[in-house]
Parts: C-alpha cells; structure tokens; sequence
C-alpha cells in the first residue's frame, strides 16, 4: 500500500470543513464511495485531506493523482489557485487567498518586482508588469487592492501561528473585523497578536476595547519603565563624588609613598580603597 503523507504546512492552506459540511461529505463517501481522487506530489498529498481521513478510518479504497511540481512555492501557487477557483468562499477568504498568492509570487519575483516599481515604464510595456499588476489583470481588481490584500494575509497568518481556530473565524466572518483594521495590526507586537488571537478563541473579541487595553498596559510599561530610569539616575548622582574621592585619596596616597616603601605598603592601600567602595556597594 502507498505510503501517503501529511504536510502540514500545505494542509494549513486550506480552511477546514465546517462540523455539517463535513458530516454531508462522510455520509456522500459512505454511500457512494469516495468518487474525487487525491491529489499527490511526491507521496504528499496536495488535495483531499477530508477525504483521505474518511476513507482511512472506514477503511473505504481511493483513487490517486501524482502531480509534478518544481518547487514547494509551486505547490502552494497551485492550492491557493485551486481554492480561489472555488464559489462558495468567504469574501474575506477571496482577499486572504489573494494576498497568499501575492506574497508567494513576489518571493519568487521579488528582485524584478524592486527593479520595475522603481522604474517609469509605458502602460504598453509587457516586461515592466509587476506581481501586483500580473494578479490584478488576473482577478479584475486594482494593484493596490492585491497589496493591501497581502498585508492582511501576513496578519492573518500571524495570528494563525498562535490559534487556528482564531485564523479560521476570521476566514468564515464569525468574528467581525474589517479589512482596513487587519491591515493596520501590520506593525502590532507579537503580545498584541497573541493578545487579538486568544481574544477570539474565548469570544471576548473587541479590537477597539483591545487597543484601548493593549495601549494601557503600554502606558504602565513605558511609566514603569521611567521610574526605574530615575531611580537609576539617582543611584549614579549618589555615587559619582564619593567614588571620585575615593579614587583621588588612592592616588595621593600612591604619590606620597616613601622611597623606602614596599609592596605590602601599596596592598594596604589599595585595600583602604577597596573597603571604601565596598562601604559604597553595601549602601546602595
């Protein structure tokens, strides 16, 4: 039996079925067989991992497909383009997919992509199309659209990192956020992202009422952080001239030595010295 694999990096490209879907999905394979094949790459599957599941755990026979790709980016090119081909997805799905596809093709391009967008080119010029310019002839919307789209999908997909369930609300609209607001938590902190993402796993989920307390907790940081500073600056202030007369009663003391003084004259003082900056550390 062929060995088929499970990458999670491709799996977590696509959006899981909801509970009903797929129920309907394991009642269709379990009455008329599993009628779609898998889509394979190298043992890896690409498409069906719903179906691979089903027909695993009721140990129902599958068709396969071996694709050929050139890379892993291929791959993902080829599944974000399959979903977007799909009807039945979000708007908000249309924009991440979108963004997805932009973020990959401008890896590959990147270097063209900096030359062109620098470079005055006429509206007849086929070699100066950027990523962006490429993708907006390909879905019918401007450039800039396909740009905003991209930095709302790195969002997302940060906050995928900390929860899939919150990546997934987003995706299906159960948790309302606009795209305009996802687009500007392009500079939050990692705190912020962990903090938005846990918010919609609990269903307490308010980017306003979040702002107000993410900025709150700033404030007492940056607040905390003053006061340590000052009480830094005095700790220093206090030090400085008893360090320093220390340090200049050291230095008469080695001047005035007598020709007929020895090493154990110089270890006394230095000694003297020393007591007197460890009187100074004990104190602080």
């Amino acid at each position: 039996m062929q060995k088929i694999i499970i990458d999670e990096e491709f799996k977590a490209l696509l959006p899981p079925l909801d509970p009903l879907e797929l129920e309907g999905l394991k009642q269709n394979i379990l009455e008329h067989g599993c009628m779609l094949p898998l889509i394979l790459w190298n043992d890896i599957i690409i498409d069906g991992y719903n179906r691979y599941a089903i027909c695993t755990e009721h140990d129902l026979p599958f068709n396969i497909i071996e694709m050929e790709f050139k890379s892993r980016e291929d791959i993902k090119g080829w599944i974000i383009d399959h979903q977007l081909a799909r009807r039945n997805l979000t708007s908000m799905q249309n924009s991440f997919y979108r963004g997805l596809r932009y973020n990959i093709d401008k890896k590959t391009h990147g270097g063209i992509d900096r030359i062109f967008e620098n470079t005055p080119r006429g509206h007849n010029d086929p070699l100066g199309e950027t990523t962006a310019d490429k993708l907006s002839d390909r879905f019918n919307i401007s450039p800039r659209t396909i740009k905003r789209d991209a930095e709302m999908a790195n969002v997302i997909e940060a906050i995928g990192r900390i929860s899939k369930d919150a990546k997934q609300e987003i995706l299906l609209e159960k948790t309302k956020i606009s795209r305009k607001k996802l687009r500007g938590l392009s500079d939050a902190s990692e705190h912020e992202i962990t903090e938005i993402a846990r918010s919609i796993e609990d269903g307490t989920f308010d980017i306003e009422e979040l702002r107000i307390k993410l900025e709150s907790q700033s404030d007492k940081s940056s607040n905390t952080e003053l006061d340590s500073n000052d009480y830094i600056n005095d700790i220093v202030r206090s030090l400085v001239t008893p360090i320093i007369s220390a340090a200049n009663s050291f230095g008469a003391n080695l001047q005035n030595l007598k020709q007929n003084s020895n090493s154990n004259d110089v270890k006394s003082m230095l000694r003297a010295y020393i007591d007197d900056l460890e009187k100074l550390y004990r104190g602080m």
